[in-house]
């Protein structure tokens, strides 16, 4: 806002002496008068439309106190000096008869109302007059005030009529200035008030009463300005007061012409400040509206980008997408057997090609399919394009399962929710490629001849081994298993590290030109199972008896069979489901593979176990981020989180071979339940084996009850069956760990399976329970005793809280071997309950299936 102030000037002694003979009284008591007194002497009468400050774009209309006039301001007292070029206002007789009150229309003699005092002033021949152009030009739009002439006392020149002004487009004159405005006003009403004892000698002085001031007028001709038209734009008393000047002679009344052109120039004896009205931009009059939206954008910005580095910063290094995959869409809660049996197809996550293990695949999916749907050709098989892919899309339901050579790890059945089948493959990752440079890699020798080493392997697998043993100048990491032979072929790596089975079925459909060696050595174990969502064991149990039904066939001599294959309507409850018909229809294991990978093809690992050593060591997978929570959130869902406020009540099943009274006594299989109770209690209470509350049942019944109404949190010791498995004798189903016991039946007696049992449906509590028996025959493998648990690994996959779990677990009890002699002492030959390091045959399948007599030749 601009503000200036001119001097003030005193009246010109000749102005006054010529307005002697000029006065005018107007309007009397009792009649009505068309004239209003015009100044802070009385203050004017209230408008039926009340305006808001400064709204008539008068630079003083803030004041409440004035009328918003284009003529009047503060005074009673007014001098008019007319033009001594055109003789005032039109002729001498017009100049009189305006003069003359009581031939001024709607005037009265004799008025008390008000007295209005004109004195005949001759301007200055120096003045600068500066005439209105285009005077009705934008005229209806908001004249800006300017300051004409610096030499007299300030005034402004108006060149047009200035309508209501809304205040909310001009910056300076909104409500947010009135407390400036009200301190302008009494600063103005302190120097009148000092002015007044200092205005002797003035014309105005003598006859207006006290505390009036005086206004001096100059009154011109200009160009046309309608009177009229002004009055329209007038609101209250200064709407009146124009008006009246219209009707009188000397503006044009009836004895003049309409268009009487007149300019004013109004004078204040004491300082004056003048402000300056500029029109808003668009950006200004939408402020309040885009403030705050442009700080809601700014909010919400601010938090996605904030969202997108936490989401970044939590992603695991492995192939997986992040530590906990976000919960599923939603879908269908209906069982998924339900669903399926409903559409009439199964849907399989199956890679696309022709290659012999995607062939193994397809024929996997085709025997659950006979066993659901009744028909083996009724599945949809979908390529999980990628590894990330194919876990989001059995979470969300994409798939009913996915067979995509995934091996079975720890870390994958706790952090992306998913469950996997009884292993359908066994494999090891190994060296393939230029003989030379296969031994130079296991051999780790890089220079001489093996200079020139480089190692292909597919990022997200667990070939990443590579990766962790070699520095970078030796390996080279693909996406593809296409793109990793592409570059073997041109020469870019002459040595390809992934599962052994896998590359060697796949070079010899390769079409590879150079000789080529499979490694014989194995750096990992790659059991290979059929991948689940872990919130349905129904489902994910189903799947699972399908792999033990097609082991089972090979192990019994059921064969594919046409006759027998059952296309009728299954059944619809998961526990009398046909199971055989994957081998009537599909064939069994042996009959898959040949058809397959070839006879020649077959691994001594991938066999049917007839007696030989079995404990086999799962992998863990990457079980320790430093980022890790104390408690995540999917414990915190489990049972395992409401045991860190009691103890652990383990249930321990007695077998037969326990003698009565001797179940605690650590001498058979009771005594080795027992002991991994007090292994588990170990791993939860930070060392401690005897937090826990140990329950003996005599019949297994019972205990199984006794599991599903929540007395006891595990049991121990308990045979695997598919009776059990599916709760068949209404106890209640059950998931079943790991092995940590096999019988020693041979040919073709179901072999005894014990396992700890955990309630239905809590895959956290189940993998576990998983992990610690795994880490007894991890640490018997790695050769790791009780005296030595500190060479153990941290483990976060269950929070920070449980960081030492795995070593507590082999400080309090050993490793596998140690709790095996502790029960059974020294034996040269355990059988199945030796550790395989010989690659002997691993295929067992559970108890629990029915025998035909369709055998073999």
């Amino acid at each position: 806002m601009e503000a200036q102030t001119e001097p003030s000037a005193a009246p010109d002694p000749s102005v006054r002496e010529a307005a002697d003979s000029i006065k005018v009284d107007e309007g009397t008591d009792d009649e009505e008068t068309t004239t209003q007194p015009i100044g802070p002497a009385e203050a004017p009468e209230p408008t039926d439309d009340p305006v808001e400050d400064g709204e008539r774009g008068d630079p003083e209309a803030a004041d409440p106190e004035t009328p918003s006039s284009l003529f009047a301001r503060e005074s009673l007292s007014s001098t008019v000096q007319p033009d001594p070029t055109s003789g005032g206002l039109g002729s001498s007789n017009e100049q009189s008869d305006a003069l003359n009150p009581s031939q001024t229309s709607g005037h009265t003699p004799n008025s008390s109302a008000g007295r209005v005092t004109f004195s005949l002033v001759e301007p200055d021949q120096d003045e600068e007059v500066v005439q209105p152009a285009n005077a009705y030009e934008n005229s209806d739009r908001f004249s800006k005030q300017r300051t004409v002439s610096t030499d007299t006392v300030g005034f402004t020149q108006v060149d047009e009529r200035a309508p209501n002004i809304n205040l909310r487009f001009f910056r300076g004159l909104g409500t947010r200035n009135r407390s400036q405005r009200r301190r302008n006003r009494e600063r103005r009403a302190q120097r009148r008030s000092d002015q007044e004892g200092n205005s002797t000698g003035s014309l105005a002085s003598a006859n207006n009463p006290p505390g009036q001031e005086e206004m001096v007028a100059e009154v011109r001709p200009m160009s046309n300005i309608n009177l009229e038209a002004l009055s329209r734009s007038q609101t209250g008393q200064s709407r009146r007061f124009v008006s009246s000047l219209s009707q009188s002679r000397m503006f044009g009344g009836s004895n003049a012409t309409n268009d009487v052109l007149i300019s004013a120039t109004l004078v204040e004896e004491e300082e004056l400040e003048y402000a300056v009205a500029e029109e808003m931009s668009c950006w200004q009059k939408r402020a309040k509206v885009l403030i705050p939206s442009l700080c809601f954008c700014l909010i919400l910005l601010v938090s996605l980008v904030s969202w997108a580095i936490v989401s970044r910063s939590s992603r695991s290094d492995t192939e997986m997408p992040s530590e906990m995959p976000s919960s599923a869409p939603s879908q269908d809660p209906r069982p998924t057997l339900e669903i399926v049996q409903e559409r009439g197809h199964l849907l399989c996550g199956v890679a696309s090609g022709n290659s012999p293990e995607v062939q193994f695949w397809r024929e996997l999916c085709r025997s659950v399919a006979a066993v659901v749907v009744g028909n083996p050709n009724s599945i949809v098989t979908t390529d999980p394009i990628t590894f990330p892919g194919r876990f989001d899309g059995i979470r969300g339901g994409a798939f009913d399962l996915v067979i995509d050579g995934d091996t079975h790890t720890i870390e994958r059945e706790a952090l992306q929710s998913l469950s996997f089948s009884v292993p359908y493959f066994y494999d090891g990752a190994s060296y393939n490629g230029n003989e030379v440079y296969v031994n130079c890699a296991y051999d780790q020798k890089r220079y001489d001849e093996c200079e020139e080493l480089k190692i292909c392997f597919v990022g997200g697998t667990t070939a990443v081994y590579v990766q962790e043993h070699w520095s970078p100048e030796f390996w080279i990491k693909h996406n593809s298993y296409d793109e990793l032979f592409e570059s073997y072929k041109k020469g870019t790596c002459n040595v390809i590290a992934g599962d052994r089975q896998a590359i060697s079925a796949q070079m010899l459909t390769a079409n590879l030109t150079d000789p080529y060696v499979i490694g014989e050595k194995t750096f990992s174990n790659e059991p290979l199972s059929i991948v689940t969502r872990n919130d349905e064991s129904e489902w994910n149990d189903i799947v699972n008896w399908v792999v033990h039904s097609l082991i089972y066939g090979e192990k019994v001599g059921l064969r594919l069979n046409q006759n027998e294959c059952d296309s009728s309507t299954p059944a619809t409850v998961a526990s009398e489901l046909n199971y055989l018909n994957a081998v009537n229809c599909v064939g069994n294991y042996w009959e898959i593979f040949n058809r397959t990978f070839g006879a020649d093809n077959r691994t001594d690992i991938n066999g049917v176990n007839l007696g030989t050593e079995m404990l086999y060591v799962t992998p863990f997978g990457n079980i320790y981020d430093e980022n890790a929570e104390d408690l995540p959130n999917y414990v915190r869902l489990s049972t395992l989180h409401d045991l860190m406020d009691r103890e652990l009540h383990c249930g321990v099943v007695v077998q037969s071979g326990c003698e009565d009274g001797n179940e605690m006594e650590p001498d058979n299989i009771c005594g080795m339940s027992v002991d991994f109770c007090h292994t588990l209690a170990a791993s939860i209470y930070d060392g401690n084996p005897n937090n826990l509350n140990l329950t003996i049942f005599q019949d297994e019944a019972r205990a199984l009850t006794a599991l599903n109404d929540g007395t006891v949190d595990l049991l121990s010791g308990v045979k695997a069956d598919l009776k059990k498995d599916f709760g068949v004798n209404g106890s209640g189903a059950v998931t079943f760990s790991m092995p940590f016991f096999y019988g020693n039946e041979t040919g073709e007696d179901e072999v005894s399976v014990y396992s700890i049992a955990i309630p239905e449906n809590d895959p956290i509590l189940a993998s576990y329970v998983n992990c610690i028996i795994l880490a007894t025959v991890y640490a018997a493998h790695e050769g790791i005793t009780k005296d030595e648990e500190e060479d153990m690994p941290a483990m976060t996959l269950f929070g920070k809280f449980y960081l030492w779990a795995l070593k507590d677990a082999i400080q309090a009890n050993g490793n596998y071997d140690e709790i095996y002699v502790r029960n059974f002492g020294e034996v040269d030959d355990r059988g199945r309950n030796a550790l395989n390091q010989k690659q002997t045959p691993q295929m067992l399948n559970n108890p629990g299936l029915a025998r035909t007599p369709n055998l073999l030749p």
